[in-house]
C-alpha cells in the first residue's frame, strides 16, 4: 500500500465505532446525548459494574473517539483494536481493521479528511474546564476534597506537559463526575 497515513485518517473517520464494538465485540451500546454512546468496559484487565467505556463521533475532527473512566484508556479505534487484541503496532491495527472492512487504497483513494482543530486551542480549553470544575469543588467543602484536588493537579500538569489532551479532559471528566455526587 503507497497510501498509508490516509488510509489511517479514513479507519479513524469512516469505520463505525459503534457498529465495530456491536458487531466484532459483543458490546451493549446505550445511546447517550447527542453524538455519545456509552458500554461495560470491553478490556479483559478492566470489569465493569457499570458503563464506564464512551464512544463519540466528534464532529469539529470528524473523528470516532473512545474514552474509559474506569481503566482511563481512550483514542481512536485505530488504538481500541492495539489494546483489545494485543497488537504490538498502530500498523497491525490497521491491517486488522482494513481486512475486517475489505478496505484498500482503491476505496480509499478519493477520501478527504477534515482539517483538525487547533489542538493547542482545545487543549487550553480543557484545561481552563478541568480547572474551573476544580476550583468548584474546593469552594463546596475544600477539606473533603483538597487531597483529592492536588493528586489530580499533578496528573493535570503532567498531561499538559506532555500535550495529552485525552488525559486533561478524563481528569476534567472525573472532576464533573465529582462535582456531580457532592
Amino acid at each position: 500500500m503507497k497510501n498509508i497515513p490516509q488510509l489511517f485518517e479514513y479507519v479513524k473517520c469512516k469505520i463505525d465505532f459503534v457498529n465495530f464494538l456491536e458487531v466484532y465485540i459483543g458490546c451493549t451500546i446505550k445511546k447517550m446525548g447527542g453524538n455519545g454512546f456509552s458500554c461495560k468496559c470491553p478490556f479483559s484487565d478492566h470489569k465493569d459494574s457499570k458503563a464506564s467505556f464512551n464512544v463519540s463521533y466528534k464532529e469539529e475532527d470528524g473523528v470516532w473517539l473512545y474514552n474509559c473512566f474506569g481503566c482511563n484508556s481512550g483514542g481512536t479505534i485505530i488504538d481500541f483494536c492495539k489494546k483489545y487484541y494485543g497488537l504490538e503496532t498502530s500498523m497491525e491495527s490497521l491491517e486488522l481493521l482494513a481486512n475486517k472492512y475489505n478496505l484498500d487504497e482503491e476505496k480509499t483513494l478519493n477520501f478527504k479528511p477534515r482539517k483538525r482543530t487547533n489542538w493547542k486551542k482545545k487543549l487550553e480549553l480543557a484545561h481552563i474546564l478541568t480547572a474551573s470544575q476544580c476550583r468548584k469543588l474546593l469552594e463546596k467543602d475544600y477539606n473533603k476534597h483538597s487531597v483529592w484536588i492536588a493528586d489530580y493537579y499533578r496528573q493535570l500538569n503532567k498531561a499538559l506537559e506532555s500535550n495529552d489532551i485525552q488525559s486533561v479532559e478524563n481528569i476534567g471528566f472525573k472532576a464533573l463526575k465529582r462535582m456531580k455526587n457532592v
